[in-house]
């Protein structure tokens, strides 16, 4: 189940392998990874679901604007003195918030959940699968199986977060704002210039989606369209046309570093 989730470690695909394993072996109705930094900070890694609707991502998205604090296992999603890891689980019918309930259960068909937690001394990291109603909360074997291989499968999702980090980003409004302004290019429409704001910042086509509640699709047509009108072909070329604008103040460090290495001309 493990081998080709460590394989992708790092990899853009990562987030689609997980969900693969998860659900080809746990019946898994969606997956969906949090980052937890500490107690009003929630970031989503990662959501799949096996829907055509994607109702994953309007439900991750009203998670970490408002509902996480509702969540049965918040408590456990918070830094710890020592690296631990542990597995938590419960069927719908054990969660005490009615609306809680109905929004991220009931309405969408769920009829349990399992979490591998891992803390930090500085963060929480909590992967969360979840099963629909035609196959029920999971079962003691399900439950055994998770947890036979928690800790190699908490440590694959350490190793791909620490090779893919969540961006630190500066005012995403802000770099918006400049994208739209550029002298003597067509104008940015609003969506496109947010998206290229976060692919500056360092955010994935999947975190793009999951932050404006678009589809990938949207993304990259929106991506393409920018591209298109700034003249660029590529992620380092828009760093660099937004360098050498000289604005260099909502640029991430790193990224400010990387396009000052690219050669003349990228």
């Amino acid at each position: 189940m493990l081998e080709n989730v460590i394989l992708s470690i790092g990899k853009d695909e990562f987030a689609d392998v997980l969900f693969d394993a998860l659900h080809r072996e746990m019946r898994a109705r969606q997956v969906v990874l949090f980052h937890f930094r500490d107690d009003l900070t929630v970031e989503t890694l990662a959501a799949k679901d096996d829907r055509e609707d994607g109702c994953v991502h309007s439900l991750v998205r009203d998670y970490v604007q408002r509902y996480h604090v509702y969540d049965p296992f918040r408590s456990r999603c918070t830094p710890a003195r020592s690296r631990t890891v542990e597995l938590q689980g419960f069927a719908v019918k054990e969660i005490t918030d009615p609306e809680y309930s109905q929004r991220f259960y009931v309405e969408p068909g769920i009829a349990g959940r399992l979490s591998v937690i891992l803390r930090r001394p500085r963060d929480a990291i909590c992967l969360s699968v979840y099963r629909d109603r035609r196959y029920g909360s999971f079962r003691g074997e399900e439950f055994n199986k998770i947890d036979a291989i928690k800790a190699p499968l908490a440590a694959a999702l350490e190793r791909h977060l620490d090779l893919n980090p969540t961006p630190t980003s500066p005012n995403l409004a802000r770099m918006t704002d400049i994208l739209q302004s550029f002298e003597g290019a067509p104008t940015l429409s609003s969506r496109e210039a947010a998206v290229c704001a976060r692919i500056v910042t360092g955010y994935s086509n999947e975190a793009i989606a999951l932050d404006l509640g678009l589809s990938f699709h949207s993304v990259r047509t929106y991506r393409r369209r920018a591209y298109t009108k700034l003249n660029v072909t590529s992620q380092n070329e828009l760093f660099a046309h937004i360098l050498n604008a000289g604005i260099r103040d909502v640029m991430p460090r790193q990224n400010q570093q990387q396009s000052q290495s690219l050669p003349p001309g990228r």
